[in-house]
């Protein structure tokens, strides 16, 4: 009997932990989605940022497969404003920002599989798999829910950039 009541404890006692750990997870992480809407040659992702604080995104990458994301380097456009915009990009709360990428001078052969992934300035990474195969869309996304799980320390098997340290020497970081 007493094995029994123990077990019982046991179970009970997991239910309530996983539940809180899904209410903090909730509560601190980013809640960001990715959108994309592709024109002639350009494509526009749209960032939604759901969270209720300012957030900033430092980085734009695409990728084929998994662990080969390619950063872009080159200036992206603010689809609203028609200008260039230099990282990061500071998406307010409650809103979205359209990010215009040219795909013939940035992403070469958009048109075979591709995906789009964001990094944010807290190291969290999001992806939006467009069209790449599902095993190579399973892995990223594990890694992006790794990423935010471990507050940005994580992104498995994803060659992020390197942040630039404001105030430090060149070379220095």
């Amino acid at each position: 009997m007493l094995p029994v009541a123990a077990l019982c404890v046991s179970i009970l006692a997991f239910l309530i932990s996983a539940s809180a750990f899904t209410i903090v997870y909730r509560k601190e992480a980013h809640r960001i989605r990715l959108e994309l809407s592709e024109a002639r040659h350009f494509v526009i992702l749209t960032i939604s940022n759901d969270s209720g604080i300012d957030t900033e995104v430092s980085s734009i990458g695409y990728f084929r497969r998994f662990r080969e994301v390619r950063w872009l380097t080159k200036p992206v456009g603010d689809n609203a404003t028609n200008m260039f915009v230099a990282f990061p990009i500071v998406v307010k709360a409650r809103s979205k920002f359209d990010v215009q990428i040219n795909t013939l001078r940035d992403i070469p052969d958009f048109d075979k599989e591709v995906g789009l992934c964001i990094q944010l300035a807290t190291g969290r990474l999001y992806v939006s798999t467009q069209s790449v195969g599902w095993k190579e869309s399973l892995l990223m996304h594990m890694s992006s829910w790794v990423s935010r799980v471990s507050g940005g320390r994580y992104a498995l098997g994803v060659n992020r950039p390197r942040a630039k340290l404001y105030g430090w020497p060149e070379g220095t970081q």
